[in-house]
């Protein structure tokens, strides 16, 4: 017996754009949607565009307030300097800093990103990045004594490196 093979399914349609009225209009479009998970990223702000106000000032101030009521968690790209983890995070800290070109105040819109999900019942959590992965960010001329890698915090302390050294607090 000889079967030929059925036709393969017609393609979906592309997407269309859709005008909204707003951002915030925009946003509720997407948190009504239980798919679980919603995605955002950002054009880092650098010391360059440090006049225009930046995409975390915007979701923090127009975003999270909409997507809170349906929102349990917040993972924030960025994570906590310890201090423990010797010359490989003194490293990658420096090597971010050059790199991204951030102005100081970045931080300060970090702190104040994680300070306001919380305020709003929404968990936020930082990555965790433990001494392995500093030394594998560096190569292993850097590597010291480790200790495991730190638990998601939920922003005792700021820190994305930026160029200041102290990382700032963020007071629950």
């Amino acid at each position: 017996m000889l079967a030929r093979p059925t036709a393969p399914p017609a393609p979906a349609p592309a997407p269309r754009p859709e005008p909204v009225a707003s951002l915030a209009a925009a946003v509720e479009t997407l948190a009504a949607d239980p798919g679980g998970v919603i995605a955002f990223g950002e054009i880092h702000q650098t010391a360059k565009t440090a006049g225009v106000r930046s995409a975390l000032a915007r979701f923090t101030d127009e975003i999270l307030p909409v997507l809170a009521p349906h929102a349990a968690h917040l993972i924030v790209e960025t994570w906590m300097t310890t201090g423990a983890c010797g010359e490989a995070e003194k490293q990658v800290t420096e090597d971010v800093a050059r790199t991204t070109e951030r102005p100081a105040e970045t931080e300060d819109e970090i702190v104040t990103l994680l300070k306001r999900a919380k305020a709003l019942g929404v968990a936020p959590h930082v990555l965790a990045i433990g001494c392995q992965e500093y030394a594998a960010l560096t190569g292993p001329s850097t590597t010291t004594a480790c200790s495991p890698s730190p638990p998601s915090t939920s922003g005792a302390r700021s820190s994305r490196p930026s160029r200041s050294r102290g990382a700032a607090r963020a007071r629950s």
